[in-house]
């Protein structure tokens, strides 16, 4: 079991209400974060400048939202939260697909709608429970075996913080295990392109976690 807090959902469900009485005082491609107008295409370009203005605030650097990866967001956070697209209108309707990479592990996950939230649009909650579903997979036995002796030593003490016998991937990452940011990476990494771009998650620390 892993002790919950309840300032973590206070500041989310602040974060949301931020979010949505802002986008009220945008323009008129970004007033209703729901709203879906074909007229607009995706940039033939993003660039870093210009994802600020794609990517949902929540998501960006300037807007910090926590949520530690150790639990599961389904669970810990608000529906309404994971509810919102992860990107602006109008181009939450015509993103469908993106990749998420790691700053220091060749990982890859693709993100697409789910219809646990109702399959339409990339929301937040399903770059959430992605990640999250990706971070708690078991290590391989392979991955440890080629592993410095360091990282193994910080893997090991995360998991026995956790109160978990099994070792995942999350406790590659230490005491940095809460969500930081994405940034725009580029339209490709290596032979895979993404329709709405390659971002780069980044980490921030986590709150320390004990076993009850």
């Amino acid at each position: 079991m892993i002790a919950s807090s309840s300032g973590r959902l206070a500041s989310v469900t602040a974060n949301c209400s931020h979010y949505k009485s802002a986008s009220r005082g945008h323009s008129d491609t970004t007033r209703n974060i729901l709203s879906y107008d074909p007229q607009y295409s995706i940039p033939k370009k993003i660039t870093s400048e210009l994802s600020s203005s794609i990517l949902c605030p929540i998501l960006l650097e300037q807007t910090s939202i926590t949520y530690d990866f150790v639990e599961d967001c389904r669970i810990v956070l608000e529906k309404e939260l994971l509810s919102m697209p992860a990107f602006r209108s109008p181009y939450c309707g015509q993103i469908k697909k993106i990749l998420i990479i790691f700053q220091e592990w060749d990982w890859k996950v693709e993100i697409m709608p789910s219809v646990y939230w109702g399959g339409d649009v990339i929301t937040i909650g399903d770059v959430f429970a992605t990640i999250y579903l990706h971070l708690d997979q078991p290590i391989r036995q392979v991955t440890w075996n080629n592993t410095s002796t360091e990282r193994k030593r910080i893997a090991k003490m995360r998991c026995r913080e956790r109160g978990d016998r099994t070792k995942r991937r999350i406790d590659w990452l230490g005491g940095t295990s809460a969500f930081g940011n994405l940034k725009f990476f580029g339209h490709s990494v290596g032979e895979y392109t993404a329709e709405g771009g390659v971002w780069l998650i980044s980490f921030a620390p986590g709150r320390t976690v004990l076993p009850t």
